[in-house]
This record gives C-alpha cells, structure tokens and sequence, in this order.
C-alpha cells in the first residue's frame, strides 16, 4: 500500500509513485515529520507571539511560560498564524478524541466557534498539553486515513511560517556524514523544539528515514556534527 502522506519515491519524476507505507498509512519518512511538525507547534507559536508582540504577557511567577491574554492585545497579521496553528492542531485533537471515543484534554479552555470548532487557544500551557497528548496519540491516528490530509496541512502551514518568521535556529543539513542504514548524504538536523527535549539527526532519503537522537549518534556522526558547528554533543 502505498503512503498516504506524500511520501513520493522522486519528486521531480513525472508519474512519481509513493513510498510503501509502513507506520500505518504512512511511509516512515511522512510518520517521522509528522511527529516533528506536531512537537514542533508550540514553540513556533511561543516565537509568533514574541516576533509580534502581540501583548501577551508571561504570568509572575509562572517559569514555565505561561502565557496569559494581557490588556494591550492587538490583532496582528502574526496572530493569524497563530490562532490557524492552534485552530489545525485543534481540529486534529478532536479528530482523534472522536475516532476513539475519548476526550481530548483542555479542550474545554479553547475558543470555539458557535458550531464548536476550535479557533484558538486561551494560553500557551493549552498547546503544549495538546501537542503532547497528540503525539501519545500518532502511531494509532497513522492507521486512519484521516491522517493523509493533516499531515499535508500541518507540513504545509508549519513551513510557510517558518519561512515568513524564521527562528534564530533552524533545521540544517549535516555535511560530508553518509546516512548508516541507507549510505545517502541525507542526514538532517534539527534543534529540540521544546525545552528538555534532544537534539535529533533525521535522514531525509525518503526511502530511509532513520532517525537518531543525540543520545544514539555514532562517534563519526557526532564528531562531524562538531566539527559543523552543531555544538558538543556526546556520542
């Protein structure tokens, strides 16, 4: 069966034919930036919130970057990418809490439309316990072929924020390193995209996908992502 998520051999071939899906209906390359785009939405959406000084402040006390609505709140064009953000990951939450007959957590606190669809979220905290709960949730919701349209939608939005409010780091390509499952110079890294979580090297061969966290780089991989630029990182 082939991948439901885009996953295509060559993308530049004219009648280009999916990768073979092998984390339900997704290839392993599609699954794997799936799950990077949903970890990935709450810091995103905490950098829009500082580029546009929106007027959402930090609430005393609060470490963990509680974000709460503030008196100067304007509705900036940087808002839209939010509020759509929180809105898409939203709609997948409760795709999912539907599917499976369970609630979704905190979705009592969104902002809802008048026929219940989720517009937005009251507070930061809102987005990571979603962004959690979905990721718990992605290896069952990659078996429904709901997943195809969200995963296309997510990658898309997600990229073209990047690209109008780029962060200070970004992904990057790995130099000279050779993939060690695959052999291709494919090899991709990625910062953590929340506090207290690794850094990840991804291959980005769509046959391939492997991915390897800090904590399980080869030496050879390691040293080069030193050498790089990558900072030190332990093999």
């Amino acid at each position: 069966m082939g991948c439901r998520g885009d996953g295509y051999a060559n993308r530049g071939d004219v009648g280009k034919s999916p990768r073979l899906a092998e984390v339900g209906l997704l290839c392993r390359f599609c699954f794997g930036r799936l799950r990077r785009d949903v970890a990935d939405v709450p810091s995103v959406v905490a950098h829009l919130l500082d580029v546009g000084d929106s007027g959402l402040r930090r609430e005393p006390g609060s470490g963990s970057g509680r974000r709460a609505a503030g008196s100067r709140v304007l509705y900036r064009p940087v808002l839209l990418e939010v509020d759509g953000l929180a809105s898409l990951l939203g709609r997948m939450g409760l795709m999912i809490g539907d599917l499976r007959g369970v609630k979704v957590p905190g979705a009592g606190r969104w902002w809802r439309a008048v026929d219940g669809a989720p517009l937005g979220v009251r507070e930061l905290d809102d987005l990571v316990i979603l962004s959690s709960w979905i990721g718990s949730q992605l290896e069952w919701f990659a078996t429904r072929s709901e997943v195809g349209p969200f995963r296309r939608d997510l990658g898309r939005r997600l990229a073209g924020v990047r690209a109008r409010y780029p962060q200070e780091e970004r992904s990057r390509w790995i130099p000279g390193v050779r993939c060690e499952r695959c052999g291709q110079l494919s090899l991709r890294y990625y910062p953590p995209s929340r506090e207290g979580e690794s850094r990840e090297i991804v291959c980005e061969n769509l046959a391939c996908g492997h991915q390897l966290s800090e904590s399980k780089w080869s030496a050879q991989v390691s040293a080069v992502a030193r050498a790089a630029g990558f900072g030190e990182l332990d093999a």
